[in-house]
């Protein structure tokens, strides 16, 4: 047991960081933020298109009020960048603002459409987004529609 100890009292130690001006290959903390420094560069906006943004389903007349399947508590509206979209957003803006609603725009082709939508919804806030998986959740076949409550209604 003795002689095991003794082997490790003269065993050489393991060197973590030489402080003796020796290059152990491993970067100082200078360098990296020297390295860094130089290869910095400001942060940017991320550069993302999302248009054209494509739904299956278009405008149209909803015959009657739908009863949801999943009951919403916040309400939302769809519109698309058509004629019909625009008039109802128009007959119902009041009414759309004193409930709060969040829309979501679909069926755009670029981002001046989307601005074009936003400022004829405003004050109002309208996302582009494409619908679909939305739209089956809530059994809606056509836009604009009012989703709120346990309803979909245009």
């Amino acid at each position: 047991m003795l002689i095991a100890c003794s082997q490790c009292i003269d065993a050489a130690p393991i060197v973590i960081k030489d402080y003796g001006g020796r290059n152990s290959g491993v970067p100082s903390e200078e360098e990296v933020l020297r390295a860094y420094q130089q290869n910095a560069q400001p942060a940017s906006p991320i550069d993302f298109n999302p248009f054209p943004i494509r739904s299956k389903i278009g405008p149209g007349v909803l015959q009657k009020p739908l009863k949801l399947r999943v009951p919403i508590e916040k309400p939302l509206f769809f519109i698309g960048n058509d004629p019909r979209s625009r008039d109802w957003v128009s007959k119902n803006k009041q009414y759309l603002l004193s409930i709060g609603a969040t829309g979501y725009a679909t069926n755009l082709q670029s981002e001046s459409e989307l601005t074009d939508i936003q400022g004829f919804a405003h004050p109002l806030g309208v996302a582009p987004m494409p619908i679909d998986a939305a739209a089956e959740l809530f059994g809606i076949p056509v836009y604009p529609v009012l989703i709120f409550n346990e309803s979909a209604k245009q």
